[in-house]
């Protein structure tokens, strides 16, 4: 599988490297260290940051105006996909939910709209009472999540979102 990486969330990661040690992927926010080849840009940065009010927003799918990246970074079925964030807010928490969408043709052409996402991965409330954003914190900045085993080797555009909680009340629901 080759995912071309769309960030939906803000600050984005800015790099991708393959790890030949362990065979995972690594978006960062950094220059890649020694034992890394060089990074390339493969995100997209968010036009804004903003909560959105409603489902049915055209800009659901990666928040305000997204942009497909420019390149496309290889990572097979299986396989680890590290994100290391610039920074995030102490008080934003809440659950980090990774989706995948398929899709063909000129990644700088895709309408990310148009996409049939499908979730990967999530992880919410931990039995501690800590989110998962607390425990990528805690981890500097880094969180991970593996593509599936048994998905067919096409291009993907992977969605990693960092959902952060801190406006919603009970008044809300």
């Amino acid at each position: 599988m080759s995912p071309s990486t769309v960030n939906c969330t803000s600050p984005p990661p800015r790099r991708i490297a393959n790890d030949p040690g362990t065979g995972a992927t690594h978006l960062s926010a950094t220059t890649a260290s020694p034992a890394r080849p060089s990074p390339l840009p493969t995100t997209s940065a968010p036009r804004g940051a903003s909560p959105l009010s409603t489902q049915t927003s055209p800009v659901m799918a990666c928040n305000a105006d997204p942009r497909a990246p420019a390149l496309i970074a290889p990572a097979r079925a299986g396989s680890t996909v590290r994100f290391l964030w610039s920074s995030w807010f102490a008080s934003h928490k809440g659950p980090i939910v990774n989706y995948l969408a398929r899709y063909t043709g000129p990644v700088e052409k895709v309408d990310l709209n148009a996409l049939s996402w499908f979730k990967i991965s999530e992880r919410g409330l931990a039995a501690d009472g800590r989110w998962a954003v607390d425990e990528m914190m805690d981890d500097g900045n880094v969180t991970a999540t593996v593509t599936p085993h048994d998905i067919a080797p096409v291009t993907y555009i992977l969605r990693h979102e960092l959902i952060a909680l801190h406006y919603m009340t009970e008044d809300s629901l």
